[in-house]
């Protein structure tokens, strides 16, 4: 029993211990899968909060980029906007290698200005031509830290920065390999170009083109002076020469004169077209003198297209010019017929005069011209420009300092139609002319004495004095002849005052129907004054009458034996006048 107890004794901390040991050990897995999946887990974690780190700089560096990227894209802009600028204002230095522009330079490198970098790169490519052993390909496009340079055989010649290629708007790179196209085929076509073989072909085809200049200018003369002379040995073509109605514009012989030199003239123009038709081939066969080509396009071209231009752009102010002066023709044309119906008395108009149909017409005239020109006269071509406006002023200034007096004769002579104090044809009397009028106009009056004198009166002269008309009242209430003579007191009053009237009565153109009568006008110490008066409605022959009354005078006194001092005049009276003048006499 002791043992049992014992051997159990001894059995039981063997069991515990033993499953104690099972536990520790079950615990023990626990714990290590349970570090296992913690490490599993705090790798993960681990591995996340690096990822969200990874992300945070990589967002951070993207946001920093898109920064750098924009700061860079509005500098570049910026830089741009700068460049076009300078563009606006500046013109590149270009560099010219026989008469072809290779490229511009705009901008300075370091120390050198784009004149030095123009004078450096035109030297280079001077010497490499000058070489005769030029290959293109052996123009290389090398890339440095800033610049791309262009070198050839170890020469640089030339160099490009990025501003360079900002100012043309490329890449550096793209801008050197223009630079290598342009200078290689500029030094090989001129390379060719310059050859000697090239060189007398070219001189071959000058010669050519002298030639052919000669001949051409050969061909011209002889075909103008065939027509010359076709035409000028015709006797059929306008055998009696250009006649307009009845006035010979131009004889035959002015007419060959003008073709003479219209031909000359055509002949001239041929000539130039032609030199200027073969001189820019000629010129295009050097090198040297191909430049000059263009200049001389310009100098034919450019008056050429400016006329050109110039009449197509005036066409419609010269439509407009014509429509202007079209209708005030017609204007003028109707008012000068209705002013010739007036004259003609065909068209009566109340209180208008026939006489006054030609001078209003005229002033009616000359006021639409005025008005036409003025309308006219801003679309004449260059009226806008200062040269013509100055002109405009300087002549009109001119005009109106020269013209004060014949504007005072144009208004007189307005005055004296519409006055009517005389018409053409009347014998007039103004200040001590004695004259018939055979022509008035707005500025003069002429008048023909009766010495056949043509005299010049200005209207303005005529309106200031007094102006006797023997026509106009002689012709309706007759004119008094005046015969004044002194006698002694010898002499019977009534005897002598017959012997006057019987002088008149015996005179023609002395007419009956109003009786000529004596007065007695003045008693001297020694004589009297007698004044016969005798009437004639024939005022035109007023000097021959008066010359028959003088001599009919004469020989009745001499009949009678009387002896007389006489003194005689011409002097319009009208009845009423010679009535006052006789009441007068009497009251005396």
């Amino acid at each position: 029993m002791n043992k049992i107890f014992t051997f159990i004794s001894f059995l039981l901390p063997l069991f515990f211990y033993a499953q104690t040991t099972s536990d520790l050990e079950k615990e023990l897995d626990q714990v290590k899968n349970l570090r296992a999946k913690d490490s599993a887990k705090i790798e993960l974690l681990i591995k996340e909060i690096k990822n969200l780190i990874d992300i945070k700089e990589n967002n951070q560096k993207d946001e920093i980029l898109k920064q750098l990227k924009k700061e860079d894209s509005l500098n570049l802009v910026k830089r741009k906007q700068e460049i076009e600028s300078y563009k606006a204002k500046t013109e590149g230095l270009p560099v010219i290698f026989q008469n072809d522009t290779l490229y511009n330079i705009y901008t300075a490198l370091g120390p050198f200005q784009p004149t030095d970098r123009v004078a450096h790169d035109l030297s280079k490519i001077i010497t490499v031509y000058n070489s005769n052993t030029f290959n293109k390909d052996s123009l290389k496009i090398v890339e440095s830290e800033n610049l791309v340079s262009l070198i050839y055989n170890n020469n640089i010649l030339t160099s490009i920065t990025d501003l360079d290629a900002l100012w043309i708007g490329k890449s550096p790179n793209q801008l050197a390999k223009e630079y290598k196209d342009n200078i290689g085929n500029a030094i090989k076509k001129h390379q060719k170009a310059n050859s000697f073989k090239f060189k007398l072909i070219r001189y071959g085809q000058l010669l050519l083109f002298i030639i052919a200049l000669f001949i051409l200018f050969q061909l011209i003369n002889r075909v103008i002076n065939f027509f010359k002379t076709k035409i000028s040995k015709n006797d059929t073509f306008l055998a009696n020469g250009i006649k307009v109605k009845n006035y010979q514009l131009f004889k035959r012989e002015q007419l060959n004169l003008i073709i003479d030199k219209f031909f000359d003239v055509l002949k001239f123009i041929l000539y130039i077209i032609t030199i200027f038709s073969i001189v820019p081939l000629a010129l295009k066969l050097f090198p040297q003198t191909s430049v000059w080509v263009d200049d001389v396009r310009i100098w034919l071209e450019d008056p050429l297209i400016s006329i050109k231009n110039a009449i197509f752009n005036y066409i419609p102010n010269l439509i407009k010019i014509a429509l202007i002066i079209a209708i005030g023709r017609f204007i003028i044309r109707s008012l000068k017929f209705f002013s010739i119906e007036i004259a003609r008395e065909n068209l009566v108009i109340k209180g208008f005069y026939p006489e006054w149909a030609s001078p209003t017409f005229s002033l009616i005239r000359f006021v639409l011209n005025i008005f036409i020109l003025i309308i006219v006269f801003p679309l004449l071509p260059g009226a806008d420009s200062v040269a013509f406006k100055g002109v405009s002023v300087f002549l009109g200034v001119l005009i109106s300092i020269g013209s004060s007096s014949a504007i005072s004769n144009a208004v007189s002579g307005l005055v004296i139609t519409y006055m009517r104090p005389f018409k053409v044809g009347d014998w007039i009397k103004t200040k001590s002319i004695v004259g018939v009028v055979i022509e008035k106009n707005v500025l003069v009056t002429r008048l023909r004495t009766f010495n056949n004198e043509d005299i010049t009166v200005p209207n303005s002269s005529i309106l200031n004095d007094h102006t006797i008309n023997y026509s106009s009242i002689g012709k309706k209430k007759g004119l008094a002849l005046s015969v004044r003579l002194k006698t002694r007191y010898d002499y019977n009053a009534n005897i002598i005052e017959q012997r006057l009237i019987e002088a008149a009565l015996r005179t023609n153109n002395i007419t009956k129907d109003i009786p000529p009568y004596v007065l007695q006008v003045d008693f001297g110490d020694l004589s009297a004054t007698y004044e016969l008066n005798a009437y004639t409605f024939d005022p035109d022959n007023m000097f021959f009458t008066r010359s028959d009354l003088a001599r009919n005078i004469r020989n009745v006194f001499e009949e009678a034996n009387i002896k007389f001092v006489t003194t005689t005049f011409v002097e319009l009276k009208t009845v009423d006048e010679l009535t006052n003048s006789s009441n007068k006499t009497n009251k005396r």
